[in-house]
């Protein structure tokens, strides 16, 4: 924590501490995404990527007042994990990552366990309220989606009433009339 007393300055290293930068850990483009020999070569990998996301977790600076005196602090926040990140930490591209998930057999079992990892670790954080509901649930490509159908999964059938003559509209004016004062009374 920041004592209050201290000259607090927005651009100070506190405002965006190192576990904050992901990014750096890629300090210069290496040409062709890194290989991995084995299955477990990329488990590993991974793993350390779900390790290094626990142990640094996001940095937030907030100011409050303390007994009537400003105080500023950090307060440590759930790194979301990502196929993003992850590909970013293990020094390879996404569209590497996706090309090795349908050209790569040996790597299909450990790339889809650690997708359910991560999908698993967002949905959790978005169900405790950790992360943003609305955030995981467009990344995990969930939606609450209703299909309207017809008469037997038909399509829905669509009736206009410019074709109808002024009888016949008057006509099914009074039937719904009669419907609704039916299910009225």
């Amino acid at each position: 924590m920041i004592d209050a007393t201290d000259d607090w300055n927005p651009s100070h290293e506190t405002r965006f501490p190192t576990g904050n930068q992901l990014w750096r850990r890629r300090k210069a483009f290496t040409g062709p995404p890194r290989k991995f020999e084995t299955a477990q070569d990329l488990w590993d990998a991974c793993f350390e990527y779900f390790e290094w996301c626990e142990g640094n977790p996001l940095k937030e600076a907030k100011a409050f007042q303390y007994e009537g005196k400003p105080v500023h602090t950090e307060v440590s926040k759930m790194r979301v994990m990502s196929i993003e990140a992850l590909s970013i930490f293990i020094g390879v591209t996404s569209r590497a990552w996706r090309d090795w998930r349908s050209e790569r057999a040996d790597l299909a079992e450990t790339i889809e366990a650690v997708e359910e990892i991560i999908a698993s670790q967002q949905l959790e954080g978005a169900a405790a309220g950790l992360l943003n509901p609305a955030i995981v649930a467009r990344k995990l490509g969930l939606v609450d989606k209703r299909e309207l159908t017809g008469k037997d999964g038909g399509p829905i059938g669509v009736q206009t009433f410019t074709d109808l003559t002024d009888d016949e509209l008057a006509e099914r004016r009074a039937a719904l009339v009669a419907r609704r004062k039916a299910e009225e009374g």
